[in-house]
């Protein structure tokens, strides 16, 4: 099923699948293990000569993590609505300091949905190094509130289910709300991206393709 554990939790989660310290070092191996994706994402492959990579103040575009979670049926991911780009989106958010993608998409899914610690298992869904699901490039319009221009975020998403018998923390965030499990079928029709992320899931290798045609839970 390409599905690994967990190692114990320092912190926020510090996990197998996870060993790059640095954005830079994903994207590297993102690129290598899907060089068909470099023409889609030339943009994204320009910033590895940016040492702003990650800084949110930097308006060329910056680097951001989130996080893809499943129900442990495999039937229906993990959603919130963002007010401020007025979408249906997968907890997500900017990477701090230590640069660590996953970590940053797991505390985003901490403070957006109510993730407790140790709480999700990662799929592997492209080398069991990194296990990002896909990385994507869009447009952010400008927010007069945080005296940000428009600029591009070069997002990286990691797949990962809950574990069975989870329940998720109450959460107050300003920025989103109405989290909700959202079907798959549902979720994969919201962008352009998430139908590339579905169409992937769908490798018998995950589980996902027959827990989609199963009745939901």
């Amino acid at each position: 099923m390409g599905v690994h554990a967990w190692r114990a939790p320092p912190l926020f989660l510090y996990n197998e699948c996870m060993t790059h310290s640095f954005v830079q070092q994903a994207l590297r191996s993102y690129f290598a293990q899907y060089p068909n994706d470099t023409q889609r994402l030339q943009s994204t492959q320009a910033l590895l000569a940016n040492p702003d990579i990650i800084s949110r103040s930097s308006m060329v575009g910056h680097v951001t993590a989130s996080i893809l979670v499943l129900n442990p049926e495999k039937t229906h991911v993990l959603t919130i609505f963002h007010r401020h780009l007025n979408k249906r989106l997968n907890p997500g958010g900017h990477i701090d300091e230590e640069g660590n993608p996953f970590d940053a998409a797991f505390r985003e899914g901490q403070e957006e949905v109510g993730l407790p610690a140790a709480s999700v298992v990662p799929i592997s869904t492209w080398d069991t190094q990194s296990c990002a699901l896909d990385i994507d490039a869009h447009v952010i319009g400008a927010n007069a509130k945080k005296n940000e221009g428009e600029h591009f975020h070069h997002d990286i998403v990691y797949a990962t289910v809950l574990k069975t018998g989870v329940e998720l923390d109450t959460v107050e965030d300003d920025g989103v709300d109405k989290r909700e499990w959202t079907p798959l079928n549902e979720w994969g029709q919201l962008s352009e991206r998430n139908r590339r992320m579905l169409s992937i899931l769908e490798d018998p290798r995950y589980g996902v393709f027959n827990a989609m045609q199963a009745p939901s839970p």
